[in-house]
């Protein structure tokens, strides 16, 4: 994938933050850089026959344990910190333009 200006303006778009013009090129290095090592970690990941579902499959020992039903913190709770709620669900600000 080619790293441009035009792909580095329209990320930092997307992500609502302003970067400079005098620091696009700096961007576009580190993105280049994360694609590549993305690249290495797939490269790495495809060489791998055998999945592996869990722990156990490599003989390392399960922790058994009862599940238990738990109560989390009370909504009211939860809730005094979000900028805005309707009902029983967090609202929050729409970033992407259809």
């Amino acid at each position: 994938m080619e790293v441009d200006r035009a792909l580095v303006t329209r990320i930092a778009h997307l992500a609502q933050i302003e970067i400079p013009e005098s620091d696009i090129a700096f961007y576009q290095h580190k993105m280049r850089e994360l694609l590549t090592f993305v690249d290495e970690v797939n490269a790495v990941s495809a060489m791998t026959d055998v999945p592996v579902s869990d722990a156990a499959s490599l003989g390392h020992p399960r922790a058994e344990r009862d599940d238990e039903v738990k109560l989390s913190q009370p909504f009211e709770l939860v809730a005094c910190n979000a900028p805005a709620v309707s009902g029983t669900a967090f609202e929050v600000p729409r970033i992407v333009d259809r």
